[in-house]
């Protein structure tokens, strides 16, 4: 399997690339800055660029089975990265007919809202504000696409290691302060790439 990783300089995508390479799946790893991903390991391909460069897309997701944007910016960012890359992304993926796509957005983004706890909606209006929006077009971008995509909601990302022990699903139940871990992230989309068990659901996970 081959794989195309968006943003695979991030705490996420870096732990999405380790991760793949060592399941044996080649990897093309895309980010805007040159890569420090400390890895020599010959499935690995890094293809610095812009994801809302059309072009750069195309030939970063060309040949791939399956691509996964963990694409982010930092608290106070206001410019839609999230929203216009997987726009670019989502236009390369049908101009070249892959069909698999995976998306990072964040539990509290569209429906979600609804279920997080009365502290975490004070963040989300107070402190994440335009990233928050830029995740709900995002994902009003990709579930209007016919590919075959699931958007993934993890519950506060942590540093903590590799468990397996967390849940996910399109309901889950989760306490007052849940969280999971970046490994932990990264494992679940990597069994869900050939998973068709979420296609067209948006899935929270937590620990």
């Amino acid at each position: 399997m081959k794989i195309c990783v968006f943003g695979a300089n991030g705490k996420t995508g870096k732990q999405v690339v380790e991760q793949a390479l060592q399941q044996g799946i080649t990897v093309v790893a895309c980010d805007l800055y040159d890569s420090n991903i400390k890895n020599t390991d010959p499935k690995l391909q890094f293809k610095p660029g812009d994801a809302l460069d059309l072009a750069y897309v195309k030939r970063a997701i060309t040949g791939c089975d399956a691509v996964i944007s963990v694409l982010g910016v930092k608290i106070g960012n206001s410019k839609p990265i999230v929203s216009e890359g997987n726009k670019t992304i989502v236009k390369a993926m049908k101009e070249l007919n892959i069909k698999r796509l995976i998306t990072q957005s964040a539990f509290g983004a569209r429906e979600s809202w609804k279920s997080l706890p009365f502290l975490y909606k004070i963040i989300h209006k107070l402190i994440l504000g335009p990233v928050a929006q830029d995740k709900n077009r995002m994902e009003d971008i990709v579930s209007a696409s016919d590919l075959d995509w699931t958007i993934i909601r993890p519950i506060r990302l942590t540093n903590g290691p590799l468990t397996g022990a967390y849940k996910a699903g399109k309901h889950v139940s989760f306490g007052m302060n849940p969280y999971v871990s970046r490994a932990d992230v990264a494992d679940f989309i990597l069994r869900d790439i050939a998973d068709y068990t979420y296609i067209h659901s948006a899935v929270t996970i937590t620990q």
